[in-house]
């Protein structure tokens, strides 16, 4: 009898971490939203969503919101 050996990658994928200045897009309440980065933690960013041009026209109460790493993507870096 032979004896099957699995490996597995134990490591978790890295994922893109925004810096501050950056433009990042997510979803929230099945609406896609833009903002840009204000502050960066260790397990989220947080953004400002005055800078989205439709930002009057939605029902959002507070211009800054919370968003994990995992929940967003880059959409343009901070020019330095």
């Amino acid at each position: 009898m032979e004896a099957i050996i699995l490996l597995t990658n134990t490591e978790e994928p890295k994922v893109k971490i925004a810096e501050l200045g950056d433009v990042v897009k997510f979803e929230r309440k099945e609406m896609d939203l833009q903002g840009v980065v204000v502050k960066a933690t260790e397990n989220s960013v947080i953004v400002d969503l005055k800078v989205m041009p439709n930002y009057q026209s939605t029902e959002i109460e507070n211009y800054i919101t919370v968003v994990n790493h995992k929940k967003y993507t880059i959409v343009a870096k901070r020019k330095k």
